[in-house]
């Protein structure tokens, strides 16, 4: 049988995406039962809030990022980390958010020449921008402090905002991110056995 790891919709529920077996799929809600096998290499894929189009890594080698349309079959590939990028509505085009050694950045998918920091360091790891654009979580090594005594820094789970100031807030500390609300209010975190929601503002949380 086929072992389901993945199904995910965009915010107006017009798509679905699944991951069978480790391989992309996709099908329009509107009636249609037959999937269709995404040119996707095993990884991580996103919708972006339009559900327009899939970000998930190429099959080329290397960590590239992909961007298939649904509507025009169109692919075109993206010079950047696949692991962690999403794909966000912007005008007539899209712009792709993703995070490298030297921050987290924003680039234009109709001039991919221009990129914006959003974050001048990025995450240790789990780089999850939110469906807007407007935040991101993150694992980075923050400072601690016991009776206003400070401690040696910890790997923690943040949220910040992708302004370029990109203030940390200390979220689930050892919690892991798996997924955005559509509206960006609040992500999923795994927090061991436990499922948590963060909010994407403050860090507050409830399990």
């Amino acid at each position: 049988g086929v072992t389901v790891h993945a199904l995910r919709t965009d915010a107006k529920g017009t798509v679905l995406l699944a991951d069978l077996d480790h391989k992309w799929w996709w099908m329009p809600l509107d009636g249609s039962k037959q999937l269709k096998q995404l040119p996707c290499g095993e990884g991580p894929a996103q919708l972006p809030s339009d559900g327009t189009c899939v970000i998930c890594r190429s099959p080329a080698p290397g960590d590239k990022a992909l961007v298939f349309s649904f509507a025009t079959g169109k692919q075109v590939s993206v010079e950047v980390p696949a692991l962690g990028a999403r794909v966000i509505p912007a005008g007539r085009t899209h712009r792709v958010v993703y995070a490298d050694k030297t921050g987290v950045w924003s680039v234009s998918l109709s001039d991919r020449t221009k990129k914006t920091k959003l974050a001048s360091e990025a995450p240790i790891r789990s780089c999850l921008p939110s469906p807007d654009g407007k935040y991101a979580t993150g694992v980075y090594l923050e400072s601690m402090y016991d009776n206003r005594t400070k401690k040696p820094p910890v790997e923690a789970l943040t949220t910040f905002a992708l302004d370029g100031e990109a203030v940390h807030r200390l979220g689930i500390r050892n919690g892991v991110p798996l997924d955005w609300s559509h509206d960006g209010s609040y992500v999923l975190v795994q927090e061991g056995a436990k499922a948590c929601l963060m909010r994407a503002g403050g860090g507050q949380y409830k399990c």
